[in-house]
C-alpha cells in the first residue's frame, strides 16, 4: 500500500516496465516483495552474495526472504547496469562498490558516502513513487466499490427471494 493507495502486482509490472534504469526497477521490485528495512538500508547494502538464484530468495539482515523470478532476473540487470539516466536525460557512470545499486560520482568527482548514498536512494525511491503512483485506487474507492458490490448483491438476493414467495 502506498500513501492509501493500493499498488498489484499488475500495475508493479507496468511501473518496472516503464522506469528507465534497471535499479530503479529493482527498487520497486525489493520494496513490493518485502526486500526491504529500515530506511531502506537493506536495498543499499544488498549484495550480490546474498542472492541465491538457484533458490530464487534474497538474505538481508539475518532473514532469508522467497523473491520472484521477475526480481532475479532485475537483479541480474541492475548488476551490469554501468550508467543511471536521469529524467532530464544526463547520464552518471556507475562504480562498482561491492552492492548490487552501485554508487556514482558526484559533478565534483567524490564518490558517495554510504549515509548518502543511503539519502539519494530513498530520495529516489520517494521520486519514484510520486510519478507513478497517480493511477492507483484509494482506500476510499476500494470502500466505496465495495459498498456498491455488497448493496448490489443484497439487492439482487432479496429481489431472488421476493420472486419466491
Amino acid at each position: 500500500m502506498i500513501n492509501k493507495k493500493i499498488l498489484d502486482y499488475k500495475t508493479l509490472i507496468q511501473w518496472t516496465n516503464a522506469v528507465i534504469n534497471a535499479s530503479d526497477a529493482f527498487i520497486l521490485l525489493c520494496l513490493f516483495e518485502g526486500v526491504s528495512g529500515t530506511n531502506i538500508i537493506a536495498i543499499r547494502d544488498l549484495k550480490e552474495s546474498d542472492v541465491n538464484f538457484k533458490d530464487k530468495t534474497v538474505t538481508f539482515n539475518g532473514r532469508t526472504v522467497a523473491v520472484s523470478q521477475k526480481l532475479l532476473s532485475t537483479i541480474e540487470e541492475t548488476i551490469n547496469e554501468h550508467y543511471l539516466e536521469r529524467k532530464d536525460g544526463r547520464e552518471f557512470m556507475l562504480e562498482p562498490d561491492g552492492t548490487i545499486i552501485k554508487s556514482y560520482r558526484r559533478i565534483n568527482g567524490i564518490r558517495h558516502t554510504p549515509e548518502q548514498k543511503r539519502s539519494w536512494l530513498a530520495q529516489r525511491t520517494n521520486n519514484l513513487l510520486h510519478d507513478l503512483s497517480g493511477n492507483l485506487i484509494t482506500m476510499k474507492d476500494v470502500v466505496n466499490k465495495t459498498s456498491v458490490a455488497i448493496a448490489m448483491f443484497l439487492a439482487i438476493i432479496i429481489n431472488n427471494f421476493l420472486v419466491l414467495f
